[in-house]
């Protein structure tokens, strides 16, 4: 069975060197091509990659899609909750975005206790709205919007 992480992302699974060189250049591209930001989430002192946090256009105006991710080694450390708070407050700080929303799968506690120390609201529950190949899921849907970019997350996130 495929790994949740290139489940849910376009991480390659089976991962190869050739694959993961093209999955950086789409990274860059998404970029360049003005449908979002993908960054690395590093180790603090080594600087070595542990995940990888995203902000996506979404059709709306002014609304961007979040997504993060983090090697299961490197969890419970607070990379992520700094790295979703930092990149949802310089999101909110730019002109012209006025919210950052997360698709949640509703078994992922981790990611919705993540969300909520880093200030996301719950605003509901969107019914077989993910996709995943053949499997669908529910999505819960967390956002901050513009009055909310001030939020610092709690410690140990």
């Amino acid at each position: 069975m495929k790994g949740l992480i290139p489940e849910s992302t376009t991480l390659p699974d089976p991962f190869t060197v050739e694959a993961g060189v093209e999955w950086i250049e789409r990274q860059h591209r998404r970029t360049r091509e003005g449908q979002g930001w993908s960054l690395a989430i590093a180790e603090t002192g080594t600087g070595r990659a542990v995940g990888g946090v995203v902000l996506l256009t979404r059709p709306q105006p002014g609304v961007l899609g979040l997504g993060y991710w983090l090697a299961p080694a490197s969890r419970g450390r607070g990379y992520a909750a700094r790295a979703v708070d930092l990149m949802t407050t310089w999101a909110l700080d730019m002109q012209d975005v006025a919210r950052v929303e997360a698709w949640v799968e509703p078994d992922n506690g981790a990611s919705i206790g993540l969300l909520r120390r880093c200030g996301f609201a719950y605003e509901g529950r969107l019914r077989s709205f993910l996709v995943f190949g053949s499997r669908r899921a529910d999505a819960l849907v967390f956002s901050r919007v513009l009055d909310d970019r001030r939020h610092r997350p709690e410690r140990g996130g």
